[in-house]
């Protein structure tokens, strides 16, 4: 590996948007040999990131046509990081004057605009990379591992890459580890990368891990013969979401005990709400979701749309997120709730659709 490496940094020097005799040997060990000797080492190195262990992969890339200035070999979990554009992953990032190459962990840099990848926006990157280094800051600085990255370069894929990267590891020219120690190096990347996908539901923007999970029962329902892609059983357990929706009920229990709400009746067994309650006379009622994410989605049926559409101003939603699951046990909670809760249809998106013949 410290030869290939090597290699790939010599012929950085050599580098041309055409496929040169260099640029072609360049792209053999960025898109072939580096991928192989992971692959080959992928039962020790897979196991770094547990439970998405069994979506470990990589691949490498040099352009596609032109040559890319910043060749890259990246390593994911491929339900976590679906493509380049999406998600967290591990990367190594090969300066284009040569001079060094760096392990990262980044996330996706660019993003479609319809008709061609353009960087992502500044201040979209500056959030995750905010988000990502609160997460893992700590332990990313007891492995070695610095803020950001320099690729030397002022071109704009490079400079996007080092927008999207949180934290890496570099290695000089003439200077990159033994295999041992890139193999160390590499396994407390992805332990990294494990803390990111374990937290992505507490990610900015991202939906949260019961969203996908209702998403992915929807669609085998509605399409029972098509199996879902490997390792796409990172949703909540019937367990895990029985825990959620249980604390749930508990904490927003005891928000309407302490905000001065009486008669309390739990009625979530048989009618389209959680509770019924009183507030200084007026009868109330309830809406209580649970997530292991934030507050700023919530999933409803149309009879709940129906119900709370109907009962506005006497209605009250109470979300309680940022749930924390130890096995199948459930713990913890933020509220944040509405009273009045007054639906806003264009915050409505349907999640699937019955479609009715017509008679003739």
């Amino acid at each position: 590996m410290r030869e290939l490496l090597n290699e790939v940094l010599e012929l950085q020097l050599e580098y041309s948007p055409d496929n040169t005799d260099a640029m072609e040997r360049r792209g053999i060990i960025v898109r072939q040999r580096i991928p192989r000797w992971i692959r080959d080492r992928q039962n020790a190195l897979a196991q770094n990131l547990q439970e998405f262990a069994d979506e470990f992969d990589v691949t490498g890339k040099d352009g596609t046509g032109r040559k890319t200035l910043v060749p890259w070999v990246r390593i994911f979990a491929e339900n976590q990081s679906p493509n380049p554009q999406n998600g967290w992953y591990v990367v190594y990032l090969f300066r284009p004057d040569g001079r060094a190459v760096s392990l990262c962990i980044s996330h996706g840099s660019t993003t479609w605009d319809g008709m061609a990848f353009q960087p992502r926006p500044e201040a979209e990157a500056a959030v995750l990379m905010n988000w990502s280094r609160g997460e893992i800051g700590a332990a990313a600085a007891d492995r070695g591992f610095a803020v950001g990255v320099e690729l030397g370069s002022t071109a704009q894929l490079p400079r996007a890459y080092e927008r999207t990267t949180a934290f890496s590891k570099t290695y000089n020219a003439g200077e990159v580890p033994d295999e041992a120690e890139l193999l160390g190096d590499l396994s407390d990347a992805l332990q990294l990368l494990q803390v990111l996908y374990a937290a992505n539901d507490r990610q900015p923007g991202a939906l949260p891990r019961d969203f996908l999970d209702a998403a992915a029962q929807i669609n085998d329902v509605i399409n029972p013969n098509r199996q879902r892609r490997r390792g796409q059983g990172f949703g909540l357990t019937p367990p895990q979401r029985q825990a959620v929706d249980q604390r749930a009920m508990v904490v927003a229990r005891q928000w309407l005990d302490a905000n001065g709400f009486t008669a309390i009746r739990d009625v979530h067994l048989h009618e389209p709400c959680d509770y019924r309650a009183s507030l200084r006379g007026t009868n109330k009622v309830v809406e209580v979701k649970g997530t292991t994410g934030g507050p700023g989605a919530i999933l409803l049926t149309k009879n709940e749309v129906d119900l709370h559409q109907q009962s506005f101003p006497n209605n009250v939603l109470i979300i309680v997120h940022s749930i924390v699951l130890a096995g199948k046990a459930a713990e913890g909670g933020e509220v944040e709730a509405h009273d009045p809760w007054q639906i806003d249809e264009g915050g409505l998106t349907a999640t699937a659709y019955r479609y009715m013949f017509p008679r003739y």
